[in-house]
């Protein structure tokens, strides 16, 4: 049996249940099919070296997760959100909150 390692986020960010990252960061878009384009307060973990070409670093896309869906939290561009990342792939998140 191999033992499961957790993910070690980097400066700013907390890890949430399941290894996830959550960051804060800035809506700057709203994107078809529901989507945003949230640039990652202080970078966050961004884009790995090698990872999708075209992704800027820092700048994720994120979908609303359940919770702010439910409670019909609207999301605009500049609002300041709450993005938790999987360990996985790091350019692509789900929005948790708003925050402020």
């Amino acid at each position: 049996m191999s033992a499961r390692r957790e993910a070690r986020p980097e400066t700013g960010a907390e890890t949430a249940s399941g290894g996830d990252v959550e960051v804060e960061g800035v809506v700057e878009a709203q994107l078809p099919s529901a989507l945003y384009r949230v640039r990652l307060a202080d970078g966050g973990p961004g884009t790995r070296p090698g990872g999708k070409p075209g992704a800027a670093h820092g700048t994720v896309t994120a979908h609303l997760s359940a919770d702010p869906r439910r409670n019909f939290v609207r999301i605009l561009t500049g609002d300041r959100v709450r993005v938790r990342l999987s360990p996985r792939d790091l350019t692509r998140g789900a929005i948790v909150a708003r925050v402020g």
